[in-house]
């Protein structure tokens, strides 16, 4: 039987794409990924990291080469890239975390897509690790502001308004020609325009007005809150969120279906809500993408599970029926990043990992085979290792990974009492 379905499994293989790391950088010490994004509108997307050892932001190219660096002050917490004033080029802010006993504990940067350092605005306010920048033509005029931390930025950077030092911003939105800015505060949430009142007070599901009851719920759906309702169109730029039902052609038949997934499973609903399929994963679930890795009209369900370690599944691979097509190690332990992404403009996403460590952090880019880019022209240095999930060999590395401290300190214990009984032997 076992035989047998090793068969099976090996024959999905073929419907599934493979993808070759063609890229490869470490660095020295503690590293971040900043952000990915097309920052020159030429089809092909740019890659900024923060190297804490050289303290610089490094910019690469879809390929990996260096398109230039930029000697930063102060350690980096994150980075976005947006067009703000409209010249069909994405500008990027930095936020610098100062740190120390300064009056000021953060400063935002802006730079021009070739490095240029155009503006850096010190700021006082209480960030949280989800920090995210956030951008919306709140005035009518050509161009965007920013929403960073508890301020509103014009692209120039001049402050346009600031809340509570206690207060962050965590979602806007534009509705009938007005900006709305969505406020996170120690008690609960705020909805603010320009007033300095807010136009709504409470907690996701205590929304009792019905004009602003959409607009609302759409805010904190995009902030990743989940609220009372439900059903939710699902966008390739917005990232699933968990017990929440995310409407899409999954199957490519013309019709929407809602996928729902949990800590521990992943389900595809029918229009009328009856459920077409259930899978249930080996792990628990930290989150998952929706993207046709194929080019098939179809889309493929990956699922990605809190799971680290050499030589066990960090990805899972489900078609459109809930059939496992294909489970992938990373081989990452560290704090890692996942991005699938058309790196090279070739119409298939591509994926790139990031593995920050304290002592050794590493960027890796593969190339989807499935189209042929720049990315499929460099020469590969390893395919994207494939594991089956029910062979002996990744129970033991899964087995491993979860008790190898538990496993050392009893093979630690092993060899002392070893020891000791030669010792006695040899007395």
């Amino acid at each position: 039987m076992k035989p047998l379905l090793l068969l099976v499994f090996l024959a999905l293989q073929i419907t599934v794409p493979h993808f070759n790391e063609v890229v490869e950088h470490t660095f020295d010490g503690d590293a971040r990924l900043l952000c990915v994004a097309d920052l020159d509108s030429n089809g092909t997307q740019e890659i900024l990291t923060w190297d804490s050892v050289t303290r610089e932001v490094i910019c690469y190219n879809c390929t990996g080469s260096t398109l230039w660096t930029l000697p930063v002050e102060y350690p980096l917490m994150t980075a976005a890239a947006e067009d703000l004033d409209d010249n069909g080029s994405k500008e990027i802010v930095l936020l610098e975390e100062l740190g120390g006993d300064t009056y000021y504990s953060y400063r935002i940067m802006r730079i021009e897509q070739d490095g240029t350092v155009s503006w850096r605005k010190l700021i006082e306010t209480n960030i949280s690790a989800e920090f995210e920048f956030h951008f919306i033509n709140a005035d009518g005029k050509p161009g965007k502001e920013i929403a960073a931390a508890n301020r509103i930025l014009l692209g120039g950077g001049l402050e346009r308004l600031a809340f509570e030092r206690d207060r962050i911003i965590i979602g806007t939105a534009e509705l009938d020609g007005a900006p709305y800015f969505l406020v996170e505060t120690p008690a609960g949430y705020e909805l603010y325009t320009f007033d300095t009142e807010p136009v709504w007070q409470g907690q996701p599901c205590e929304i009792n007005t019905e004009a602003m009851e959409s607009l609302l719920c759409t805010l904190f759906f995009n902030a990743g809150v989940c609220s009372c309702f439900e059903d939710w169109t699902f966008t390739e730029s917005a990232p699933p969120m968990k017990s929440v039902r995310l409407w899409s052609d999954i199957t490519g038949n013309g019709t929407e279906e809602a996928l729902f997934f949990t800590d521990s499973s992943v389900q595809l609903l029918d229009s009328q809500g009856e459920t077409l399929w259930t899978w249930e994963s080996p792990h628990p679930i930290q989150t998952l993408h929706i993207l046709d890795m194929t080019k098939d009209g179809s889309s493929e369900i990956v699922v990605e599970p809190i799971s680290r370690g050499v030589h066990v599944p960090s990805l899972y691979v489900l078609d459109s029926t809930g059939e496992l097509q294909s489970a992938f190690a990373l081989n990452l332990s560290g704090t890692s990043t996942v991005v699938f992404s058309d790196l090279d403009g070739d119409t298939d996403p591509d994926l790139l990992t990031f593995d920050r460590r304290e002592k050794k952090s590493t960027l890796s880019i593969y190339t989807n085979t499935v189209k042929k880019g720049q990315l499929d022209n460099l020469e590969p240095l390893r395919s994207l290792e494939i594991v089956d999930p029910s062979s002996f060999q990744t129970k033991f590395w899964t087995f491993y990974a979860q008790y190898r401290i538990l496993a050392g300190i009893a093979l630690a214990v092993i060899v002392g009492i070893l020891f000791i009984m030669i010792r006695r032997r040899t007395k």
